[in-house]
């Protein structure tokens, strides 16, 4: 039976609290990330999402409730300087934080600050270079900045992955990236979870990107989760989805509009291809499934 990696009880998070500007980011957030699960939290900007996930390596600590990270309360003392090497937090835009002269001294500098000898740590990186698809012949001796924006964001990844975390938290990790690196991307956190049972932690607006990725989804709106359950299910809750400011996909849309005239299928198809599937099913046409 697969244990809580991450457990959220009441959580309530209040920036500047006691002043004009008193904002109160997260209030009374309830969930649960389990081990090797890829859970996405989804919402529009400034619903809380990266308030919340800040919470997950003691980055923020709750101003009530609580939050358990690996069975750790991360209030308690000397946690979140564990939690930083269990938990590893990649920012958006990762890029930015490149900053040493070489992408393979950039991956092994978390290793290194581990206490790792300078062998053993240049071992993990280019172990690393190569969990995300980077070719540590092409790219380990050139300049992070050379790169080209995707493969910038890997090498960022690459990064945080030396560090062997027992968790993955992405902060719209494909943002601003074309299709193509989005979908590079995502496959390499499909993999992570696959192969190293690496439990992942995705925040995005991109809910259609996610699809057949997430194994659960939580929905985020005014710094509460409106939502919770599988892909399939909180798809077929449109109406809380577009509530929360979410773009509904495309095929979504259609089969709602084909449940409510009474057509036979299931609102939640996750792909293209489930939602032809369901429809040529429904009108029966040749290689169609309900």
């Amino acid at each position: 039976m697969r244990r809580a990696v991450i457990e959220a009880e009441d959580l309530v998070y209040v920036y500047h609290p006691g002043t004009p500007f008193e904002v109160r980011a997260l209030d009374g957030v309830n969930l649960r990330v389990m081990e090797g699960e890829v859970l996405a939290v989804v919402g529009a900007s400034g619903s809380g999402k990266s308030t919340l996930v800040q919470h997950f390596n003691g980055t923020l600590l709750p101003s009530s409730g609580r939050v358990r990270v690996l069975g750790v309360d991360t209030r308690q003392k000397g946690a979140p300087a564990r939690l930083w090497r269990e938990v590893g937090l990649v920012f958006q835009q990762p890029e930015h934080q490149l900053f040493e002269e070489t992408v393979l001294e950039d991956v092994a500098f978390g290793p290194k600050n581990l206490g790792l000898a300078p062998q053993k740590a240049r071992e993990r990186a280019l172990w690393a270079l190569e969990a995300v698809g980077l070719d540590p012949g092409e790219v380990a001796g050139l300049s992070p900045y050379s790169l080209s924006g995707g493969w910038r964001r890997l090498a960022a990844i690459a990064g945080v992955l030396a560090l062997k975390p027992k968790v993955l938290v992405l902060d719209e990790p494909a943002a601003g990236l074309d299709p193509a690196g989005k979908r590079r991307i995502y496959r390499l956190l499909a993999r992570l979870r696959r192969e190293h049972g690496t439990a992942v932690v995705l925040v995005t607006h991109d809910l259609e990107g996610v699809l057949g990725l997430a194994g659960r989804v939580a929905v985020m709106a005014r710094g509460r989760v409106t939502a919770w359950g599988e892909p399939g299910e909180v798809l077929s809750r449109a109406g809380e989805l577009e509530a929360a400011g979410l773009e509904v996909p495309l095929t979504v849309r259609l089969l709602n509009r084909l449940v409510a005239a009474g057509v036979p299928v299931k609102a939640g198809a996750l792909t293209v291809g489930e939602a032809v599937r369901q429809i040529a099913g429904a009108f029966g046409l040749e290689g169609g499934r309900g």
